[in-house]
């Protein structure tokens, strides 16, 4: 509804009930959620045969072990190159164990008993990856693009033409709201992420 979408509180209160008698519902969501394929690409021959399906542009989201962008190891990349086809790809066998990790975050740079180098090593997932992510023709989509072009510096890798950014268009559309991706998703499509 227009009152909640532009959260006309006030609104919404004095004419609850018109708003009830009417055919749309309040908390209806702006767009409707799709069923489609979801999957988890392990093996190097997967991911190989979905990179030409992102020459088009695609959507990125990165898992990681911290919030802290210059600490964050990658767990796993999920994308998506049209409505309904998902993939995540699991990085977990790259991770520098956590017991070996002494890691100590400055202003200016990342102490560590670990080199740089051993804990962002450049996977062959990654390496895959990488001319990609820094090809400045291919359109990318993010929730929080900044992260996640921190995080793939760390591994060496220039994610660029971000062309669209969940989190920024969220901070437009509902300023003065804290809303993270799962939130978003809710709000927008009525769906709960699992993950």
């Amino acid at each position: 509804h227009v009152f909640n979408k532009y959260e006309f509180n006030n609104l919404i209160k004095k004419y609850r009930s018109e708003i009830r008698s009417s055919s749309i519902q309040p908390d209806e969501p702006i767009i409707k959620h799709k069923a489609g394929v979801y999957a988890t690409l392990a093996k190097q021959a997967e991911i190989k045969d979905l990179i030409p399906k992102l020459k088009k542009g695609f959507a990125l989201d990165l898992e990681t072990t911290s919030k802290h962008a210059l600490l964050a190891q990658i767990v796993g990349v999920s994308l998506s190159y049209e409505e309904g086809q998902a993939f995540y790809l699991p990085l977990n066998k790259y991770l520098v164990a956590e017991e070996d990790k002494n890691i100590q975050g400055t202003l200016f740079e990342i102490e560590t008993k670990i080199q740089k180098e051993d804990l962002f090593k450049l996977n062959p997932i990654l390496a895959l990856l990488k001319p990609i992510l820094e090809d400045p023709k291919i359109p990318k989509y993010t929730h929080n693009g900044k992260y996640e072009y921190l995080v793939l510096r760390n591994y060496d890798i220039e994610l660029t033409n971000v062309a669209f950014d969940t989190m920024i268009a969220a901070m437009l559309t509902y300023p003065g709201q804290r809303l993270g991706l799962k939130e978003l998703v809710k709000k927008q499509l009525g769906f709960e992420m699992t993950t």
